[in-house]
């Protein structure tokens, strides 16, 4: 393989793992800035007049959140860890990207669902929501997205990453150039024996 073929590949390599980190990174994120967000309103009637209550996506979905966070971190140690590490870590990203796709497509099939709990705590009645008059946002849409993101993510680390250099690699080498690298302390002791023995180390 010519030199021009060979950084071509490392190039290729490199953009792949970029790709899956920010990716994985950027997915987790919009997850996570989505269940800050409300999700879903509902119409209220009561003595006062109507209001309406939200549900945000942390009361909605608050699986979603824990598990972006869970994606972040392993977007992180996609990008670093050994060969091994990173198969389980891509997996699990998979895995998990999955989950949250399934639980925004929860709350997008059913809004009255979602938020009635929150109903409840509010106005003292359980059971009062109606998915004809629950209003979803566009929050869970792009949670949906993050999380299809964080899926794509794993996929790209199972079937690119073989070829992925870790830091602990990195670090071994590093650490074992420097082991056989010659010690000074080791000239400095001869010359010392010399001059003991008479002889002009110089």
């Amino acid at each position: 393989m010519s030199t021009g073929m060979k950084a071509g590949t490392k190039a290729g390599t490199r953009n792949w793992r970029r790709l899956a980190v920010l990716g994985g990174l950027a997915g987790a994120g919009v997850v996570l800035l989505a269940g800050t967000r409300v999700w879903v309103r509902q119409p209220v009637a009561g003595l006062a007049g109507e209001q309406v209550v939200h549900a945000t996506g942390r009361g909605a979905a608050p699986a979603a959140l824990a598990l972006a966070l869970v994606a972040a971190a392993g977007a992180v140690v996609l990008g670093t860890a050994g060969p091994m590490v990173r198969r389980i870590t891509a997996a699990l990203l998979v895995l998990v990207g999955g989950l949250i796709v399934a639980a925004a497509v929860v709350v997008v099939r059913d809004p009255g669902g979602a938020v009635a709990d929150t109903l409840a705590d509010r106005t003292s009645v359980r059971g009062t929501s109606s998915a004809r008059t629950a209003q979803l946002t566009p929050w869970p849409a792009l949670a949906l997205a993050g999380g299809v993101a964080v899926a794509a993510a794993g996929g790209i680390g199972l079937l690119r990453g073989e070829r992925w250099s870790g830091l602990s690699g990195r670090y071994q080498g590093a650490a074992g150039s420097a082991s056989e690298a010659p010690s000074g302390d080791g000239a400095s002791d001869d010359a010392w024996d010399a001059l003991s023995r008479g002889e002009d180390p110089t």
